[in-house]
């Protein structure tokens, strides 16, 4: 019904003015004002800059995952009375994670309380812009991470140095529980994407996704899921948690926070590997239920990130230049790996009502949860 033929950005000096133009006559001009597109874009913190090695995976962890921002209420305008403006309640921005000019717009109505989507689009951002922006965020040359961020071209495996990131104040090992022999609700995005898992088809437990032979349909140009394209995973890594360690430690960004890091110890007889959650307050997280899990407080793996799904007004008050947060997966010599090769995206955590922290591993693209444990806060 509704259609859009371009898009116009006005820089009125750090913010943008941005108009979404009409193609037919049911749609209308809606206007985005004052918008800092350079909170899109993929930065590191400033005090991981002087590693070289943590500032390129950052970067390009952030332009890896998705990052969807909403506009709701007046947040957004549409210019005329309308069908469109009549219809509008919530406008979607998303930098997608196929490469860094890859963008889309979703448009929502709300139907007896239900929210569904009457437009979606996709466009190129400008790439000349992305570099400025790139450049004007980060202080360093586009040209340098430029391959990797339009291209997926893959890093290489290093050495990660988790001091640049904090000081570690002490640690222990926590009592936890394994709940992997269990399903999860089949709720919000999980409920969503199941037709996106393509192996295996009859699950009875989280265990069932924990091998290499599980996979999803893969998220292809411009943004849509591809199920003829199977993404192979490595989920064998997963299936066997052996310890889980809680620390303390105070950020090394200018605020040097007091904040806790968790580290996730997975062995098989094949390799060890640890899954790094850091730079969180665990007294934060949401009390939920399990069937309201999908609610909970859910991160990319990356340093500095936004979450998947937030409203403008919470990016436009966070500062990612001096962002704590930090998520890594490791192999035993603590070597950098990439968390979508194994067929992850990140994690959600909430807490119960007895205080323990409900610790979920989402999947490649959220389609299901491929972990889930119990740490004993107490």
């Amino acid at each position: 019904m509704f259609s859009h033929t371009r898009i116009k950005l006005e820089r009125i000096g750090e913010t943008f003015n941005i108009f979404i133009l009409p193609k037919n006559e049911n749609s209308d001009t809606v206007f985005l004002e004052n918008i800092d597109l350079k909170k899109f874009i993929p930065s590191v913190p400033s005090h991981v800059k002087k590693d070289d090695y943590l500032t390129k995976i950052g970067i390009i962890n952030q332009e890896w995952n998705r990052m969807q921002v909403n506009f709701k209420e007046n947040q957004f305008s549409v210019i005329n009375e309308s069908k469109e403006k009549e219809a509008l309640s919530r406008i979607d921005l998303a930098r997608n994670c196929i490469n860094a000019y890859l963008w889309e717009l979703i448009f929502y109505t709300t139907e007896e309380e239900n929210t569904k989507p009457v437009y979606h689009g996709w466009f190129n951002f400008p790439k000349e812009l992305y570099s400025d922006l790139f450049e004007e965020k980060n202080g360093l040359k586009y040209a340098d991470y430029q391959a990797s961020l339009e291209e997926w071209i893959f890093p290489g495996s290093e050495k990660v140095n988790l001091d640049v990131l904090r000081t570690k104040l002490e640690g222990k090992e926590v009592v936890f529980e394994n709940h992997d022999n269990e399903y999860y609700p089949e709720i919000g995005e999980r409920k969503k994407k199941k037709m996106n898992i393509l192996f295996p088809k009859h699950i009875h437990s989280i265990d069932d996704f924990l091998t290499d032979s599980t996979t999803y349909a893969t998220f292809s140009a411009p943004g849509c899921y591809n199920q003829s394209d199977p993404r192979k995973t490595q989920l064998h890594r997963l299936a066997s948690l052996k310890k889980v360690e809680l620390n303390k430690t105070k950020s090394l960004n200018s605020n040097q926070e007091l904040l806790s890091e968790l580290v996730l110890r997975f062995e098989t007889d094949k390799d060890t590997t640890l899954f790094v959650v850091g730079g969180i307050d665990i007294s934060k997280p949401p009390v939920l239920t399990v069937e309201d899990s999908k609610k909970g407080y859910q991160m990319p793996i990356g340093i500095g990130n936004y979450s998947f799904y937030q409203n403008y007004a919470e990016i436009a008050k966070a500062n990612q230049l001096e962002s704590p947060y930090y998520g890594l997966l490791t192999d035993e010599n603590h070597n950098w790996l990439d968390c979508h090769e194994i067929g992850i995206d990140g994690p959600l955590m909430h807490l119960d009502k007895e205080g323990n922290l409900h610790f979920w591993i989402l999947s490649f693209e959220r389609h299901s949860f491929v972990g889930h444990y119990v740490v004993k806060m107490n």
